[in-house]
């Protein structure tokens, strides 16, 4: 790849998404339970008022669905809407917390950004109080935007060539290709990585595979990595 191209593609680069403005719902166990802990505060979440007063309002049952999340971020004018589940494990002579902090984005409607972490105590030691500490660490996870690719080439409606200039992608992720316009966007195809490779100049070079029976990717979409729960967070989403 020539330098000249290198330097084409990275000024097409897409424009992130952002997640600068955020609604925290809670922590929930698995079992549906609420987990107390303390709302995150600053320029950068919703009051917890709000965010408790919109869902009391439409009569939801906690722990949220992506879609409710998406609608409840959408409802507040807020980027994305998150929540942390928690599982909990007994084995001998310690307890296991599996937590995981799920980011759903109001404009893409979909889980844009997940984290997983595990903390083990004793069974003595109160467990609530431990994973009250963690959210913290885990909240400071979320990036402040999403960076997407961009579709430069499709190839028998199939084959999707991308490129990215930053972000996290993986081989077997899947992928939301959208179309914008007017101000809105619009789903053109979901799809799944095959090939991730950096080239010269440090731009993510990929190619994906469109699912589903009647793809319309272009190029010039942009594709986001989606995250999906993993057991038993799935769920939920």
């Amino acid at each position: 790849m020539t330098a000249s191209l290198v330097m084409a593609l990275a000024q097409s680069a897409a424009k992130a998404h952002s997640l600068a403005k955020g609604a925290f719902v809670g922590v929930f166990l698995v079992t549906g339970s609420f987990v107390p802990a303390l709302a995150p505060q600053g320029p950068r979440w919703l009051p917890q008022e709000q965010v408790d007063r919109e869902i009391a309002f439409r009569q939801w049952q906690v722990p949220l669905k992506t879609q409710q999340l998406a609608d409840l971020a959408e409802s507040l004018e807020s980027d994305f809407a998150c929540d942390i589940l928690v599982s909990v494990h007994a084995g001998k002579g310690i307890q296991t917390a599996v937590l995981f902090l799920r980011v759903v984005s109001a404009r893409l409607k979909e889980c844009v950004w997940g984290h997983r972490a595990e903390v083990r105590s004793a069974p003595a030691e109160p467990l609530e109080k431990t994973i009250e500490l963690l959210v913290p660490r885990l909240l400071d996870h979320i990036p402040k935007e999403i960076t997407p690719a961009t579709v430069k080439l499709v190839e028998q409606r199939r084959t999707i060539h991308l490129i990215a200039s930053d972000g996290f992608w993986k081989k077997g992720m899947s992928l939301l290709f959208v179309r914008e316009g007017q101000g809105r966007l619009a789903v053109s195809g979901r799809g799944k990585l095959t090939r991730v490779r950096r080239s010269i100049g440090g731009l993510i070079v990929m190619e994906a595979r469109s699912e589903g029976p009647d793809p319309a990717v272009r190029p010039s979409d942009r594709a986001v990595a989606l995250v999906t729960p993993p057991p038993p967070f799935d769920r939920w989403h």
